[in-house]
């Protein structure tokens, strides 16, 4: 079973009158429609396929969101599209869980909740995933996570973590832009935050908990005259290394001010 809300479509759906249809191997429900939404009184949703395409039709921007707890096997969000993990009513969080596949080749926006990518997550150059409102977030990763060149990834008061103790998180910067403010980051491995490339880098006030024993909090692995300046942050004990830096050369400097803890 397919459904496409296109330009002839209403844009949003109420999961309760379509559920059976969309749980089964083989079932996608595509996006294509300005202000797309899921919503309805069922709290158990799963769906197999979700794509949120662009517009078929001129104006605006094709943004869907879920209102409550969701499960979706498998998540597309184009290039040129939006889906945020909305913020309802000032009551309801949601949650979100992805089972196989995440790719985001557009702008993925977590307004609050939690997000458990459990497979696979395919980040593209023209990502944005934006965690850096006021509400909180969640994001977890069971799988490495990495921002390739043209890629943005920003949060806030937000957690950054794998989706338990014992799946310690690769984390890395080839050629994306990383900005952090406030941002607890648990659960990572023992090379902590990889930087291999970088075209923005900002990291404050971040707190590294619960990292694989013995590990590098940040590896700055760019060449080059770059100069980083990290502020506020805080190390648990698991962390042996603040920073580590193998290749910049003078004038490039990596400053750690304000540190706090290990």
């Amino acid at each position: 079973v397919t459904l496409r809300l296109g330009s002839n479509s209403a844009g949003s759906i109420n999961y309760t009158s379509v559920n059976s249809n969309f749980v089964t191997v083989g079932s996608t429900l595509i996006f294509q429609y300005k202000d797309g939404a899921v919503y309805g009184t069922n709290s158990n949703r799963v769906f197999n396929v979700v794509r949120v395409e662009p517009l078929t039709a001129a104006g605006g921007s094709d943004e869907v969101s879920f209102d409550l707890d969701t499960v979706v096997n498998i998540l597309y969000v184009g290039s040129g599209s939006k889906f945020d993990m909305a913020y309802v009513a000032g009551t309801v969080l949601t949650k979100l869980n992805v089972n196989n596949n995440l790719t985001i080749d557009g702008t993925f926006v977590v307004s609050g909740g939690t997000l458990v990518a459990l497979g696979a997550v395919g980040i593209g150059t023209s990502t944005v995933i934006d965690a850096s409102g006021a509400r909180y977030g969640n994001l977890q990763f069971e799988n490495a996570l990495q921002l390739p060149s043209g890629s943005i990834l920003k949060a806030g008061n937000d957690i950054i973590q794998s989706t338990s103790a014992d799946k310690n998180l690769g984390f890395t910067v080839n050629g994306g832009s990383l900005t952090l403010n406030g941002t607890i980051l648990k659960y990572l491995n023992t090379n902590g935050i990889t930087v291999t490339d970088t075209h923005w880098l900002s990291i404050t006030s971040a707190n590294f908990r619960n990292q694989q024993s013995q590990g590098m909090a940040l590896r700055i692995l760019h060449p080059g005259t770059s100069q980083y300046t990290f502020a506020v942050c805080d190390f648990d004990g698991n962390t042996t290394t603040n920073v580590y830096v193998s290749n910049i050369v003078a004038p490039g400097y990596v400053k750690m001010s304000s540190a706090t803890g290990a």
